[in-house]
C-alpha cells in the first residue's frame, strides 16, 4: 500500500484567480478560507477515513509481528555460528595448541560479524533514504512547507484567541470577586428575609384564620344558663370531693410526721438503752475478773474441801453485791 497517496495534495494561494487583487495592489485584502485548499471530496467521508485507519494499522502490526519472528530467527542463527565457531576454536586448541592462529580467526569472525551487521544497516538506510528522496521531492517539500505555515498561522491565531480568553475570564473573576460577589451576598441576606417574613405571615394566617373560624362559630357555641348552672354544681361538688381529699391528705401527713418523730424519740431512747447495757455489761464484765481474782485467792486455802459449796455461796454472794453496786448506781443517774 502507497502511504503517500492518502496525503491530500495541496494548493497555493497563486493557483487561484482571487489573488489578484494582491497581485496588483488592490484596496482591500480578500479574506481567503484557507482550510478550503486543503479540502479533498475522497476523504469528506469520516467512516472511509476510519476503515482506511484501521486498515493501515492491520498492516503495520503484520509488519512488525514477520520483522519480530524475523529477528528471531536471525539471532537464533547467530547463536548457532558462534556456538559451532567457538566448539571449532576448542578443537583446534586442543589438538594443534598454538593461540595466534586461533586469536586470529577470532578476529576474522568477529570483524565478519561486524561487517554484516554493517550491510544490514547500511541497506536499511539506503532504503529509507530512498524512500525519504522519492517522497520529499521539490513539490511536496512544497506542500509541506504551506501546511508547516498553515499551522504556524493556526497557531498564532489560536495563541491570540487563548490570550484573549484569558483575559475575559480574568476581567469575569474580578467582577465576580468584587460588585458582583457583593451583590450576590445581599441577594442572599434578602432570600433569607424574605423566607423568614414568609414563615411569619404563615404564622399569623394560621392564627387570623382561628380567629375567624372562632367568630364565625361564636353564635353556634352558645350555652344556655341551665347548662351554666349544671355546671356550676358539678364545680361546686367537685370543689367539695377535692378539699374532702385535701383534709384526708393533710390528717394522714401529720400522722406520717408524727410517727416519724416518735420513730425519732424511739430510736434515741433505744440508743441511750443500748450505751448503758454495754456500760453496765462492762461494769460487770470488771466486778467479774476482780472477784474472780479473790476466788482464785481463797481456792489456794480450800479447793479440794468445799469446792461445790463455796462456790455457790460466792456466786450468791457476787449477784448480791453486783445488785447493790447497780442499784446505786441507777439511783446516781436519776438524781
Amino acid at each position: 500500500m502507497n502511504h503517500r497517496s492518502l496525503i491530500p495534495p495541496l494548493q497555493f494561494p497563486g493557483d487561484f484567480p482571487d489573488m489578484h487583487f494582491m497581485e496588483h495592489g488592490g484596496i482591500r485584502n480578500p479574506k481567503i478560507n484557507v482550510r478550503e485548499f486543503h479540502r479533498d471530496s475522497d476523504y469528506e467521508n469520516p467512516y472511509d477515513l476510519i476503515s482506511q485507519k484501521f486498515s493501515l494499522l492491520q498492516d503495520i502490526t503484520a509488519l512488525r509481528r514477520e520483522n519480530d519472528s524475523y529477528k528471531k530467527l536471525l539471532l537464533e542463527i547467530d547463536r548457532e555460528i558462534d556456538k559451532n565457531i567457538k566448539d571449532e576454536i576448542e578443537i583446534e586448541k586442543f589438538y594443534f595448541g598454538s593461540t595466534e592462529e586461533i586469536d586470529d580467526k577470532e578476529n576474522v569472525r568477529h570483524f565478519l560479524k561486524q561487517h554484516q551487521d554493517l550491510n544490514v544497516e547500511l541497506t536499511e538506510l539506503m532504503t529509507q533514504f530512498n524512500f525519504l528522496s522519492s517522497y520529499f521531492t521539490e513539490h511536496n517539500e512544497r506542500e509541506l512547507r504551506s501546511y508547516s505555515g498553515l499551522q504556524s498561522h493556526q497557531k498564532e491565531m489560536d495563541q491570540t484567541e487563548l490570550s484573549e480568553m484569558d483575559r475575559v475570564l480574568k476581567k469575569a473573576v474580578t467582577r465576580m470577586n468584587g460588585p458582583v460577589a457583593e451583590a450576590q451576598e445581599r441577594y442572599s441576606e434578602a432570600q433569607k428575609k424574605i423566607q423568614l417574613r414568609k414563615k411569619q405571615l404563615q404564622k399569623l394566617y394560621k392564627i387570623e384564620s382561628q380567629y375567624i373560624f372562632q367568630i364565625e362559630h361564636f353564635h353556634d357555641q352558645e350555652i344556655l344558663p341551665e347548662e351554666l348552672e349544671v355546671e356550676l354544681n358539678n364545680a361546686k361538688h367537685a370543689l367539695k370531693v377535692l378539699k374532702h381529699r385535701r383534709y384526708n391528705r393533710e390528717k394522714e401527713l401529720n400522722k406520717y410526721q408524727s410517727q416519724k418523730v416518735q420513730q425519732k424519740v424511739t430510736a434515741s431512747e433505744l440508743k441511750v438503752q443500748e450505751a448503758k447495757i454495754l456500760r453496765e455489761r462492762k461494769e460487770r464484765e470488771k466486778f467479774r475478773k476482780m472477784m474472780q481474782e479473790k476466788k482464785l485467792k481463797k481456792r489456794q486455802e480450800d479447793e479440794r474441801r468445799l469446792l461445790g459449796i463455796c462456790h455457790q455461796k460466792e456466786t450468791n454472794e457476787d449477784e448480791e453485791n453486783w445488785r447493790m453496786i447497780t442499784f446505786v448506781k441507777e439511783a446516781k443517774d436519776e438524781m
